[in-house]
């Protein structure tokens, strides 16, 4: 058997083990001290709001379950229709998340209605630099078919193939335009959201509930997130984010029938995961390189917010 050893004038253990006065005081700063939290919820870049009542009413129970009597907590949104200021009022907040439908954005990025592109394959085939990543002439041959253009025994003749492929190339174009406009928003409002937080003092953590959004290496939106994760470490502030995705879940809204006339089944739910993965690498950046924690879609989104805050 081995037994510790003990060196000194009899009681020195239990002295050492004891804290001094100041540091018991210290704790008990510590314990009082009120936490600063910053709830933002992704109204901009969001592919759907299927799940913004899941995310409404894991906010509702971590304010109601963990927020502190010295907590201040902050609501707002992406679109900036929301910015219910810093409180410990927890009755003002839940009063405020029972309204927060009315003020929020709750009309997602418009897509069109024929050929139903991923927000990555639109990114991608609207730049010539990355169209050799989407199976493009795939995706022509399902413009052909939504469009009710004749398709031969040779999959259609070079015309009615161009006419798709400018079809396309607008639509792939316009969805690309829009997405880079919320993505930047949203980024800029986490931006000044920081910038007005270095000025508090105290523990100041960010919370971010979103599906995800776009920010493709050596891009302008990768840029600004960048600016944004070193904005938040100059200012000592963490940044967590919690993705709203169900888990495994395709957005019924990117099924295209059109898949199963042409046997592309598995192809699309390649794409539509590679989708998710890229929308969802942003959310875990801001996380991992701020010291912040990155919930993964799960069912219960309470967890994420209370494992985090």
């Amino acid at each position: 058997t081995f037994a510790l050893e003990s060196y000194g004038p009899a009681g020195a253990e239990k002295a050492e083990t004891q804290s001094p006065p100041s540091a018991i005081a210290a704790k008990e700063r510590n314990a009082e001290r009120a936490r600063i939290l910053s709830i933002v919820m992704d109204d901009l870049a969001m592919e759907s709001v299927e799940n913004f009542s899941r995310m409404v009413e894991a906010i509702k129970q971590y304010v109601e379950r963990d927020m502190g009597p010295r907590d201040q907590v902050t609501l707002l949104t992406g679109s900036g229709r929301v910015q219910v200021p810093f409180t410990s009022d927890k009755q003002h907040l839940l009063d405020e998340l029972t309204i927060i439908f009315k003020k929020m954005n709750l009309s997602p990025l418009i897509r069109d209605s024929c050929i139903k592109l991923t927000d990555l394959e639109a990114w991608r085939f609207a730049d010539g630099m990355h169209e050799f990543h989407v199976d493009r002439d795939y995706l022509i041959q399902r413009t052909m078919r939504c469009l009710n253009i004749t398709i031969d025994a040779l999959g259609g003749t070079d015309s009615y193939k161009k006419t798709a492929e400018v079809y396309l190339r607008a639509v792939a174009s316009l969805q690309r335009q829009m997405l880079e406009y919320q993505t930047r928003s949203l980024l800029a409002m986490l931006r000044q959201h920081i910038r007005t937080l270095r000025h508090f003092e105290g523990a100041k953590t960010v919370v971010l509930f979103s599906d995800g959004f776009l920010s493709e290496s050596e891009s302008p939106e990768a840029y600004r997130l960048q600016e944004v994760i070193d904005l938040a470490l100059r200012s000592g502030i963490v940044l967590n984010s919690v993705s709203i995705r169900n888990p495994l879940q395709l957005s019924e809204e990117l099924i295209d029938p059109l898949d199963k006339a042409l046997f592309k089944g598995a192809q699309r739910d390649y794409a539509d995961m590679e989708n998710r993965s890229a929308k969802e690498s942003p959310l875990s950046q801001i996380a991992y390189e701020t010291g912040g924690m990155f919930s993964h879609s799960r069912n219960d989104l309470y967890k994420g917010i209370h494992e985090i805050a």
